[in-house]
């Protein structure tokens, strides 16, 4: 048997009656607009090498400001210094010292 909340129906009847008043439809002009500045550095590019980037997991700063970039399918964690240039690698796939299996946050 499927347990529902006794709301659970008010939510749908609220989304339909709002997404039915076209008075009270909001457009993307009247949303606040959010800005965070210029980027301070870039990491990564298509082109292939230490900057082509498989799907990140986690992105740290360490102890020098560098940006740590992890990266689960490759294995490994991805150092660059705070201007963005590539610094080096730590780990590979594998069990042993230096080795990431499916490596996480």
């Amino acid at each position: 048997m499927l347990n529902r909340s006794p709301l659970a129906g008010l939510g749908l009847l609220c989304l339909i009656s709002a997404s039915c008043d076209r008075a009270s439809t909001i457009g993307p002009e009247s949303l606040p607009q959010w800005s965070l500045g210029e980027p301070t550095v870039v990491l990564g590019n298509l082109d292939g090498g230490p900057t082509a980037f498989s799907p990140i997991r986690a992105v740290a700063s360490g102890p020098r400001s560098e940006v740590h970039v992890l990266l689960p399918q490759d294995h490994q964690i991805r150092i660059f210094a705070s201007n963005g240039d590539f610094v080096g690698e730590i780990g590979r796939e594998g069990d042993g010292p230096g080795e990431f299996q499916n490596p996480s946050g």
